[in-house]
């Protein structure tokens, strides 16, 4: 890869994330980083946890295990209106469309 000057920095991280609902394993030990600059996506069958991983994620569900961190701040037990914002630095960006 060429040096472009532009740091692959992880901005997310998941770590041997978790969540069981009544016995059921939804996600079971889920590990990725997202590095900045690039696009990532989750794809698989329905059924297979992309939901609840989004959930887990932004705080609107809590794990069973794991941790998550954006920009190396742990934001696993954040509520979901503080996780990424207090993460940032405590600036949202909010488009025209969520006013609406």
């Amino acid at each position: 890869m060429e040096n472009t000057g532009f740091e692959f920095m992880e901005i997310l991280q998941v770590k041997n994330l978790i969540k069981t609902f009544d016995g059921i394993h939804a996600v079971d030990s889920l590990s990725f980083d997202i590095k900045k600059g690039t696009i990532t996506a989750l794809i698989g069958p329905n059924g297979s946890g992309k939901t609840t991983t989004f959930n887990l994620i932004t705080g609107f569900l809590k794990p069973t295990a794991g941790k998550t961190s954006f920009k190396g701040r742990d934001i696993t037990h954040m509520a979901p209106t503080k996780s990424l914002i207090s993460a940032s630095g405590g600036h949202s960006r909010r488009s025209d469309y969520s006013r609406r």
